[in-house]
């Protein structure tokens, strides 16, 4: 799967790093905003110096290549965005997200009212067709997309946008949100494990991943109000309230 996203870097989060049960880990955040009609902010992370990064400078303007991720804690699912390229300058065409998957997990529906009316959200996990079988939590609102297309088991090609918040502890939060589903047809790969039609520096990265704290991390070592969230989270001091705080429920 590779995504790619454009924007012009807006902060960069100051390097943390540890020691694993694979050995000493290194991560770096970086938050891009995009140039459209309604602009987003897109946190990333740069794993073990994978990718340069020590010539990036406030206000450039990137294309990043990314893998999408998520984890799961404690009933929670928390995603994360790794890049594994990074170019300087606005190169080609942005093209909308699509993720091909199999859904493995439908999560309660949750609904309320706000200044705008009554809403609706649920979350979906999917299982993608590639070397690391990666998964992907994704929300849908307003029931845009119809419960019986993404009924388990279902083959589903989704169509997303892809954003990230930051938290009251400095942390940020990144999410999935669908807005367009079909069913597609069965990916005639044999299973899973098949290599992924992603350069290598991409499944490179992935086994990289295993060396590096999760995002449950971040749920268990989360900073108190006195902590900075850097010093005290490898994550980022994302935590499940913080990924709540600005939603509607």
């Amino acid at each position: 799967m590779e995504v790619q996203v454009q924007g012009k870097l807006i902060q960069i989060q100051q390097p943390v790093s540890g020691d694993g049960p694979n050995g000493t880990w290194k991560r770096q955040d970086f938050i891009i905003e995009t140039i459209s009609q309604y602009p987003r902010k897109i946190c990333f992370t740069v794993n073990n110096d994978k990718v340069p990064t020590s010539d990036l400078q406030i206000g450039d303007e990137l294309t990043v290549s990314l893998n999408i991720e998520s984890r799961e804690y404690n009933g929670r699912w928390m995603t994360n965005f790794r890049a594994w390229n990074i170019v300087k300058g606005f190169v080609g065409e942005v093209k909308q997200i699509e993720l091909t998957g199999i859904v493995i997990q439908a999560l309660e529906k949750r609904s309320g009212t706000s200044a705008k009316g009554n809403w609706t959200v649920q979350e979906f996990v999917i299982e993608l067709p590639e070397q690391y079988a990666p998964r992907v939590c994704f929300s849908v609102w307003n029931s845009r997309i119809h419960d019986t297309t993404l009924a388990n088991g279902n083959n589903v090609t989704i169509t997303v946008d892809i954003e990230s918040r930051e938290g009251k502890n400095g942390g940020w939060f990144s999410s999935v949100q669908a807005w367009r589903g079909n069913i597609a047809p069965a990916a005639n790969t044999g299973g899973y494990g098949v290599a992924s039609s992603a350069p290598a520096a991409q499944a490179q990265q992935a086994q990289d991943i295993e060396s590096i704290p999760s995002s449950s991390a971040a749920a268990a070592a989360a900073p108190t109000a006195s902590e900075p969230a850097a010093s005290s989270d490898p994550l980022g001091g994302m935590t499940s309230s913080d990924a709540t705080s600005d939603l509607p429920f």
